[in-house]
């Protein structure tokens, strides 16, 4: 056999693209648009396990369908790819990947069939034979990964995404769960094969979160849009050894973070409507935050109940002889107070505190937050030190905190190449 060494050049490359999410995020949409910028003039085939669903967008795109039925078997999927890929289809969309892996005859169900029939009903065999019953299942994973690493045509899964725990041990020793956010339904391998891979949501459907995106794809794909058609196409021109694309400019603002603690100054409510607004790459942008910008809203709609009103206070003059006993001054503390003359503040007054409280607490953050390098944050860190001693330990805390996560993002900034 002779080996010949060819200069290497980028064309005809094939994808594999993997879009994972719950229910409700969009997957079978975004799947046929991005297909379609991939396609061009090329034909679209979508290998159907979910009971012929992707049929209910057969007037929106153009595509051939095959219904796939149980069991699914990694031999079945590899099968049906390669007889889309030998009728010339440019793209193959497969929806849904999770089957192979967690549907009926999958290869958990054939794990399980097979140690049915090495162990039976014996628990203790049944424990030996376990790593044993998993030989056939995983090798027939492999190859069909083998032949699907093999195919010409762009292929994209669709793949259930769950929410997934790890147990883990807190700072006392003892174990607790940990959410690791929503995570593909596929054998633990799978997505290392991808070219590049993205998790969708239900809040934002069809909104990409990169689980694999590497650099040249980046220009690519809009992480603050629905994916569509504009994207493939994109994907499809790379692919082909075109040029890469330069990046666009971000359309999320940089200090979106500065834009949230503004309108948790405003409350609760006035957050909500930023958060409902706000696309899946800028809820991302705050999630780190989102305790403090909690506290934020608690401070601006703080306003005790249980403390009376002023028109609710008893009379100062009691009738002698009166039935009627004197004002009991609650406990310093117990309810807002005016620190100079201890009366109790009126609903309108301690509203007006809080809101005095939450202008200041937000104010600093939006200062910290839109200091765009580190010598501009130190600068006004020393500016701010004699208005920094008014404030409580708690408050200061909070201060060097935020200024702390600052300057660690100005720095990561800075290290990232552009």
């Amino acid at each position: 056999m002779t080996y010949e060494f060819r200069p290497a050049k980028r064309e005809k490359c094939a994808l594999l693209i993997a879009l994972a999410g719950p229910s409700g995020s969009g997957k079978t949409w975004t799947a046929l648009a991005l297909a379609s910028g991939l396609a061009g003039a090329g034909k679209i085939a979508l290998i159907d396990t979910e009971a012929r669903r992707a049929l209910h967008y057969a007037r929106a795109f153009n595509f051939s369908h095959l219904d796939l039925r149980p069991p699914f078997r990694p031999s079945n999927y590899a099968d049906a790819i390669a007889a889309a890929d030998a009728e010339g289809f440019a793209v193959i969309i497969v929806d849904s990947m999770s089957h192979e892996h967690a549907g009926q005859g999958g290869i958990l169900d054939w794990h399980d069939e097979e140690l049915t029939r090495m162990a039976g009903d014996d628990y203790r065999k049944r424990e030996a034979c376990k790593f044993a019953a998993w030989i056939k299942p995983k090798v027939a994973h492999k190859q069909m990964i083998g032949r699907l690493l093999q195919t010409r045509a762009h292929l994209i899964f669709c793949l259930r995404a769950e929410p997934k725990m790890e147990m883990v041990k807190n700072d006392r020793g003892k174990l607790e769960p940990l959410s690791k956010g929503f995570q593909p339904i596929c054998d633990s391998q799978f997505m290392y094969e991808m070219t590049l891979s993205m998790l969708l949501s239900a809040d934002a459907p069809g909104v990409p979160m990169p689980i694999k995106l590497q650099e040249q794809h980046k220009a690519c794909v809009d992480l603050t849009k629905p994916i569509t058609r504009a994207v493939g196409e994109g994907l499809a021109s790379w692919a082909r050894g075109g040029e890469t694309p330069k990046a666009a400019p971000a359309s999320v603002p940089r200090n979106v973070k500065a834009d949230a603690y503004i309108a948790a100054s405003g409350g609760n409510d006035s957050f909500q409507s930023f958060w409902k607004a706000l696309n899946a790459a800028g809820r991302n942008q705050i999630r780190g935050c989102l305790d403090d910008l909690k506290d934020a809203c608690s401070i601006a709609d703080s306003v005790v109940d249980e403390a009376p009103d002023q028109d609710d206070r008893p009379p100062e003059d009691v009738p002698a002889g009166g039935n009627e006993q004197p004002p009991v001054e609650p406990p310093p503390g117990e309810v807002p107070h005016d620190p100079e003359t201890g009366e109790i503040l009126t609903k309108p007054q301690r509203a007006a505190a809080a809101m005095t409280q939450a202008a200041d607490k937000i104010n600093l953050r939006i200062e910290i937050e839109t200091k765009e390098t580190e010598a501009a944050l130190r600068e006004w860190e020393v500016q701010q030190r004699d208005f920094l001693m008014t404030l409580s330990t708690d408050a200061r805390a909070d201060f060097a905190l935020a200024v702390a996560a600052r300057r660690q993002e100005l720095r990561a900034a800075k290290d990232t190449p552009s």
